[in-house]
C-alpha cells in the first residue's frame, strides 16, 4: 500500500502537522507582534525592488560589503547576497520586500533535497501534483507563521537609518561585523570546517554564503541595538518597588521542606500476611529502640528501594512522596525519633527522621537584585511593545495573506505569533 503523501514529504516538512501549526516566537527585543496592516499585496516583480544603504543595512535587494561594495543583487535586507528561487514577496514594509525564499531560508535546503528524492519516487501524475500542492501549502503556512518577525526587523532597520547619522551607522556596523567574527568561529565548528573557505563551500550548497550570514546577522543585532537604545529603562525599581513585587509573589520564593531518613519496608507476601508481618516489624522496631543498627537490620530484612543503602533516603522534599502517610509522618515526627509501624496496602514499615529543613523561603535581601532585573526586564518589554506598535501603525505594511474573500476592506490581520 503506498504511503500518504504526507509522508512523503516528512523529512522536510516534519510531518502532516507542519501544515496547520505555526511556529510561537519569543523574541525578548522585539516585542509582541502589531495587531493589524494594511491593505492587499499579490506579488511584485522583484527586479524593480533593489536599494542599498552606503551604511551596510541592506533595505532590500543587495549585500555590502566592508568597502561598501554591493557583493551580490537580488535578495533582500535578512539574506542579501544569495540567489533566489523566485521573486515572490511576503510582504511589503513601507515599499521594501520581504521575499519569501528569505522566510524559507531554514527549511529550503531540507525542502530541495526532498524535492530531489521524489523526483524519482514512483508517483503517478496525480499524486506529483498532490506532492507539489503539500509543498505549497507548507510554503505559505510556514512563511505565514515566521513572517513576523521579519516585518518587524525591516521597521526597525528603517528606523535605524532614519534617525542616525553616517558615521554612527558606519561606526556600529563595523563593531557588529568585529561581533561577527566570534560568531563565524562559532558556525566552522558547528559545521566541522577549518577555513572559511571550507564553509563558503559547504554554505553555497545550500543556498547560502558566509556574507549572507553576516549580513543577517549585522541586520538582527541592529534591531536588538535599536530597540535597547529606545525602550531600556535607565531610572527606577528602587527598594519599595523591589519590596512590592517580593510581596505580591511569595509563592515564587518558597524552599519546601525537606528531610533525611531511613526506612525498612516489610512485604505482607513474605512473611505469610499482616500478623506475621505486624510480629516481625515490631521486633525490629524493639531492637533499634535497643541500639541495634537500623542500617544492618534494614539491609538483612527491608524489601524497600534503599534497602542496599541501609534503608537510607537522601533529602526528599515536601509532596514528592506518594504515600501521603509517610509523608506526614516524616514531616511531623522528631529528629531521630523511630516511628510507629505504618501500613499500607503491600507491607508495613517503620521509619526514622535524620534530619529535616522545615519550609521556608527565600530572604527578600538574598533576591533583591533579581527582583530589580525582573522589573527591568518587564518595564523594557513594555517599552518594546509600545514602540513596535507605534511604527506598525505608522508604516504601510501589506501581506500575501490579505485574502480578498475574507476582508471587506483593505484592513488585515498579520499572522499570529503561536
Amino acid at each position: 500500500m503506498r504511503k500518504p503523501l504526507c509522508l512523503l514529504l516528512s523529512v522536510a516538512l516534519t510531518g502532516c502537522n507542519a501544515f496547520t501549526k505555526t511556529k510561537k516566537f519569543d523574541n525578548p527585543v522585539v516585542g509582541p507582534p502589531p495587531k493589524r496592516v494594511q491593505n492587499l499585496l499579490t506579488e511584485v516583480p522583484r527586479e524593480n525592488s533593489t536599494e542599498v544603504e552606503p551604511s551596510g543595512i541592506v533595505q532590500a535587494g543587495g549585500a555590502v560589503s566592508d568597502t561598501g561594495e554591493v557583493v551580490f543583487a537580488g535578495g533582500s535586507s535578512e539574506f542579501a547576497d544569495k540567489p533566489h528561487r523566485s521573486g515572490e514577496i511576503a510582504a511589503l514594509v513601507n515599499g521594501v520586500p520581504i521575499f519569501m525564499d528569505d522566510i524559507l531560508e531554514p527549511v529550503a535546503y531540507g525542502l530541495e533535497m526532498k524535492r530531489k528524492q521524489l523526483a524519482t519516487a514512483p508517483l503517478s501524475e496525480r499524486e506529483r501534483r498532490e506532492v507539489e500542492a503539500e509543498f505549497e501549502r507548507f510554503r505559505r503556512e510556514y512563511v505565514r507563521g515566521h513572517i513576523r518577525p521579519h516585518i518587524e526587523r525591516q521597521l526597525l532597520l528603517a528606523q535605524i537609518k532614519a534617525t542616525s547619522k553616517k558615521e554612527q551607522l558606519e561606526g556600529l556596523t563595523k563593531h557588529l561585523d568585529e561581533q561577527f567574527k566570534d560568531r563565524l568561529k562559532e558556525i566552522m565548528r558547528a559545521e566541522g570546517v577549518s577555513t572559511p573557505t571550507e564553509l563558503e563551500t559547504k554554505l553555497r550548497k545550500q543556498n547560502s554564503s558566509i556574507e549572507a550570514l553576516k549580513t543577517a546577522s549585522r541586520n538582527q543585532m541592529m534591531a536588538q541595538y535599536y530597540v535597547s537604545q529606545k525602550s531600556m529603562p535607565k531610572l527606577g525599581f528602587d527598594r519599595p518597588e523591589q519590596l512590592a513585587y517580593y510581596q505580591e509573589h511569595l509563592d515564587d520564593y518558597a524552599i519546601p521542606g525537606e528531610v533525611k531518613w531511613q526506612q525498612i519496608f516489610v512485604r505482607y507476601a513474605d512473611h505469610g500476611g499482616k500478623a506475621g508481618t505486624r510480629k516481625l516489624i515490631e521486633q525490629l522496631a524493639t531492637q533499634i529502640q535497643g541500639g541495634a543498627d537500623f542500617a544492618a537490620l534494614a539491609k538483612k530484612h527491608s524489601k524497600g528501594p534503599t534497602a542496599k543503602k541501609g534503608g537510607m533516603w537522601d533529602w526528599t522534599t515536601a509532596d514528592s512522596l506518594a504515600d501521603k502517610n509517610v509523608e506526614a509522618v516524616l514531616f511531623s515526627l522528631p529528629v531521630g525519633q523511630l516511628s510507629q509501624p505504618l501500613e499500607n496496602d503491600t507491607g508495613m514499615q517503620l521509619v526514622r527522621v535524620l534530619d529535616r529543613h522545615d519550609a521556608t523561603r527565600k530572604p527578600f535581601e538574598d533576591v533583591q537584585t533579581e527582583i530589580k532585573d525582573t522589573l527591568k526586564k518587564a518595564a523594557y518589554q513594555t517599552a518594546a511593545d509600545a514602540l513596535l506598535h507605534d511604527l506598525v501603525d505608522n508604516a504601510d505594511i501589506r501581506t500575501m495573506f490579505d485574502e480578498k474573500e475574507e476582508t471587506s476592506n483593505s484592513e488585515v490581520v498579520i499572522p499570529s505569533r503561536g
